[in-house]
């Protein structure tokens, strides 16, 4: 479909799957930040799920902020840009035939940036999405989904605790602008712990 604007901001669990033979399923999350010294930090978000054999796969990213406002992503495509991205892996892709394992995997360095502070102070937890397509045409699919709180760790990074999914489904097939949406999400989450860590080891600040 063209335009799309105006689902953005609707939760895909607000969409009843149209095919509950479809099994879609996600099967690891990973999702951790961790300080990579002087004002870097090391990111990994790395999903893995297995489906029944399906047409195609896309991801949203569902962020929750702490005055009850939400930020739904466009739905992301297959993408593999490993070999020209800055990250250690950039992709979204079937890693069997007919999408039956699959894997998306963000990993790589990420600088401290001012621009967010405020936004990333108030994220409380992101939901995940993954949709299956049974047809190119997207008519038939099911979904499945996971709930990540973000967690602190001992060493001053993040790590995401998967809190459990909720059922449902719905929203528009992603644009190239999706990716952006995702990453988006995530420096929000990054700038999140950079925040917290500049509290603590801020002017005045003693952390014993």
């Amino acid at each position: 479909g063209g335009g799309g604007g105006e689902e953005v901001g609707e939760s895909p669990g607000s969409e009843t799957p149209t095919d509950k033979s479809i099994k879609i399923e996600i099967t690891e999350v990973k999702y951790a930040i961790e300080p990579a010294g002087g004002t870097s930090y090391t990111l990994e978000f790395l999903l893995k799920g297995t489906t029944n054999g399906v047409h195609h796969v896309e991801i949203c990213t569902e962020a929750h902020y702490k005055d009850g406002t939400t930020d739904v992503s466009d739905w992301q495509e297959e993408f593999d840009y490993d070999a020209i991205s800055d990250y250690e892996y950039a992709h979204f892709k079937p890693t069997s035939s007919n999408w039956k394992t699959w894997e998306y995997r963000i990993k790589g360095t990420i600088q401290e940036s001012d621009e967010e502070y405020e936004d990333a102070k108030e994220l409380d937890y992101i939901i995940i999405w993954a949709r299956a397509y049974k047809d190119a045409n997207e008519t038939k699919w099911n979904q499945d989904s996971v709930k990540v709180t973000m967690k602190e760790t001992s060493g001053g990074g993040y790590v995401g605790e998967v809190t459990g999914g909720e059922a449902g489904g719905g929203g528009l097939s992603s644009t190239a602008l999706a990716l952006l949406a995702v990453v988006i999400v995530v420096v929000i989450v990054v700038i999140l712990v950079v925040v917290m860590l500049s509290k603590k080891k801020g002017v005045g600040g003693n952390v014993e």
